[in-house]
């Protein structure tokens, strides 16, 4: 199950799972930094830190999700 995605309905599939767990990640961090850093940085990070994780999964694979288990993980 690490093979790269073969066709487009699984890496949409991969993209947009890794989308919405990293925009509500992202989401809940802004909100705790947008009195430091305003709405504009705020919103510049957030589409970055969602929109990168998002690609690298859906063009990597599964790797990807053993990958951010293992950084949870290590302890």
């Amino acid at each position: 199950m690490s093979k790269p995605p073969r066709d487009r309905l699984e890496f949409w599939i991969r993209f947009i799972g890794t989308f919405f767990v990293f925009g509500v990640i992202s989401a809940v961090c802004c909100l705790n930094l947008y009195h430091s850093w305003g709405l504009t940085k705020c919103i510049a990070v957030g589409v970055v830190a969602t929109l990168l994780p998002s690609t690298y999964a859906a063009f990597s694979g599964d790797n990807t999700w053993l990958k951010i288990m293992d950084y949870i993980r290590w302890w």
